[in-house]
């Protein structure tokens, strides 16, 4: 009896063993374990593989002096090219390419330099294999072709040996992806648990080959990789929707949205005003900066924000001429700016689903591109951190001396920052109204008042400050942005600006269009889309002033524009008034249901995608919004004289870096 026991409990314990075993590796979880191991595989293909970078990789951001021949998948070389590939890993390697005599009986001689000696081959019509050494260490490499006749490029490989780095490298995505898998089985459904771990996994290649690899990154061509950048944000909206109501969710998703978008502008580095800040600030500077300009130098115009001076003096004492930590601070600022606007749009009644996705929405938005892509647009972004924390705590529903006391803090600050949160007084009156609780109207009253005073004291600062800045139309000086403007020009700028918001165009293309030349239907489109996002919550009385207070938003927000000088640039200066397209979708969002809200997230978050990344590289050191500047401040024979030693050498190696290839390759073309 007691064997039968006994062979009782055994059985007992052996079918909870295989129950547990079961439940732990069911086919479904181990369905989920090959796909995330699958994609740990395809990632770390994309870090360690070799980089083949023609004909289909991007052989245009790598070379100078090759082009499309009528042959397929060969390029055309002239006499002189240069092969030049930057920001290396440091590892060791070779850089092959395969070349060939465009004629038969008519050889090429090739002669070919890197930083060791040259090497000289004799072309024939078959392709053939040349091979230049990566030494350890090198953090770039420019190959200079001089050959005899025209010739033609098959491919161009660059391998590097494998070390322990590379195993790292190769193994980093994939255990990253095991991680977040097991993590996130704990706490929600399979397919968000396999989601998560896949974004993680390309997530986590992607931040290596931006912070420790770019040149891996070639081996696709530009549209491809905005392509897959655009994909991968349209998976993580649906994925963190679907558990919206999750703080690690929302976390997640906006500084994977900050990512996917803005990590490559890291290194874009230094671009005109900024050469002028980052310097080495005294304490006398930051005192003067405190009550007249922002520059005390006077070499940038003039503007009170004491603020954003004491940002670039704090850096620089930091890190110096490093820029990318200039650009992270940026994105840094932008992500906090997002996570403010996400805890406003809460203390106004959106939640779950709807309040996150009106937040990616702005967070994506391409008018926020250059608050990250160029260092000193960060006034808007700081200002907008305090602007919109000081509305948070506006909209709480507790009241005391030191929420009043805060409030004021923060309006100060945001006043410190930019000219444009003058209009803070308006908005906080406009959500009082609109959205907050009637019952406590009179209990918010001294907040509205205290936001009031700061913003009187501060315009009664900025007057005596800056008096000439006001007059300056009638001195000679260039006229306002609205300045001798007809109604019907007034109200084809107003258009502009609701449509820059709700339907923007890609920014090359509308900054190459005078507002004259704007398209009708994109003006009409500026007008019909907000209406039609009201139209869709008319059933929705709170909806419905959701929307209002989204369209009143962007016309309160930008009145502090009409002071500025020349040509209103909306995607530079409506970081603020594009909040506005957040109360609209919040509104609209909210009435649906969570099927509803992934279409509704797939069909914006592909689109802002690929107009962010293109409006961030208008800022890149190749962007149309570099390339002329930089030919201003070489003409200008004392802009160097302007700036430290520091940032004279630091110009003068921006510059050099721009043109090292063409001055190779046409060395009678002006550059840049």
């Amino acid at each position: 009896m007691g064997a039968q026991r006994g062979t009782g409990n055994g059985r007992a314990i052996h079918f909870r063993v295989r129950r547990r075993v079961k439940g732990v590796v069911s086919p479904p979880k181990a369905f989920a374990v090959a796909a995330v191991a699958v994609a740990g595989l395809f990632s770390g293909w994309m870090v360690c593989a070799d980089v083949d970078v023609a004909p289909r990789g991007d052989w245009r951001a790598v070379s100078e002096g090759l082009y499309r021949s009528g042959q397929k998948g060969v390029l055309g070389a002239d006499r002189r090219a240069l092969i030049h590939f930057h920001s290396l890993d440091g590892r060791s390697g070779r850089l092959t390419i395969r070349a060939a005599a465009r004629r038969p009986g008519a050889p090429v001689t090739v002669v070919g330099s890197t930083a060791g000696p040259s090497r000289t081959a004799v072309l024939d019509t078959s392709f053939t294999s040349l091979e230049w050494p990566v030494a350890p260490g090198s953090r770039q490499l420019d190959l200079r072709l001089e050959a005899s006749g025209l010739f033609r490029v098959s491919s161009i490989v660059l391998h590097r040996h494998a070390d322990w780095t590379m195993a790292v490298a190769c193994a980093l995505p994939g255990a990253v992806g095991l991680f977040v898998l097991m993590t996130a089985l704990r706490r929600g459904p399979l397919w968000a648990a396999v989601a998560w771990a896949v974004l993680s996994t390309l997530g986590t290649a992607a931040l290596w080959m931006a912070l420790i690899d770019p040149s891996s990154a070639l081996r696709a061509e530009g549209p491809t990789r905005d392509g897959l950048r655009a994909a991968a944000l349209v998976i993580l909206w649906a994925t963190a929707l679907a558990s919206a109501d999750r703080r690690a969710a929302a976390t997640a998703a906006v500084v994977g949205t900050l990512l996917t978008i803005h990590l490559p502008d890291l290194g874009f580095g230094f671009h005109q005003d900024d050469y002028v800040m980052a310097r080495d600030w005294k304490v006398g500077e930051l005192l003067r900066a405190l009550v007249g300009p922002f520059d005390p130098t006077g070499t940038l115009a003039s503007y009170y924000r004491p603020m954003v001076t004491l940002t670039w003096a704090i850096e620089h004492r930091l890190w110096g001429a490093h820029t990318a930590f200039y650009h992270l601070t940026n994105l840094a600022l932008h992500g906090s700016a997002t996570f403010m606007l996400l805890a406003l749009l809460r203390r106004l009644g959106l939640a779950g689903s709807s309040v996150l996705l009106a937040t990616l929405v702005w967070t994506a938005h391409p008018v926020a591109a250059s608050t990250v892509a160029w260092v000193s647009a960060r006034g808007d972004s700081l200002m907008a951190v305090f602007y919109l924390g000081a509305l948070v705590v506006f909209c709480a529903p507790t009241f005391s001396a030191r929420r009043r006391l805060l409030v004021g803090a923060l309006s100060g600050a945001a006043l410190c920052s930019k000219e444009m949160a003058v209009s803070l007084p308006l908005v906080a009156l406009l959500l009082d109204r609109l959205l907050l609780t009637r019952e406590d109207r009179a209990r918010r009253r001294p907040d509205l008042w205290i936001v009031t005073v700061v913003t009187t004291g501060y315009i009664a600062l900025w007057v005596t400050r800056f008096a000439e800045r006001l007059v300056a139309p009638c001195v000679g000086v260039s006229g306002r942005a609205w300045d001798g403007l007809s109604m019907g020009d007034g109200l084809r700028r107003i258009a502009g600006l609701y449509a820059t918001v709700f339907a923007p165009l890609p920014y090359e293309t509308w900054w190459a269009m005078s507002p004259a030349d704007w398209p009708v239907a994109w003006l009409w489109a500026g007008i019909g889309i907000p209406l039609a996002l009201f139209w869709a919550a008319r059933r929705d009385r709170r909806g419905q002033r959701m929307t209002w207070a989204g369209l009143f938003w962007a016309a309160v927000t930008v009145v502090p524009l009409l002071a500025l000088t020349g040509p209103l640039d909306f995607y530079r200066v409506g970081y603020l008034s594009a909040v506005s397209v957040a109360f609209a979708v919040g509104a609209v969002v909210s009435r649906c249901r969570m099927p509803w809200v992934g279409v509704a997230a797939a069909v914006l978050a592909a689109p802002l995608a690929v107009l962010s990344i293109g409006a961030s590289r208008a800022w890149a050191q190749d962007g149309f919004q570099v390339r002329g500047p930089v030919r201003w401040r070489l003409a200008e024979s004392d802009w160097n004289a302007r700036l430290t030693p520091e940032m004279a050498d630091l110009f003068r190696q921006t510059v050099a870096h721009q043109c090292h290839a063409i001055a190779w390759v046409y060395p009678d073309r002006p550059c840049p």
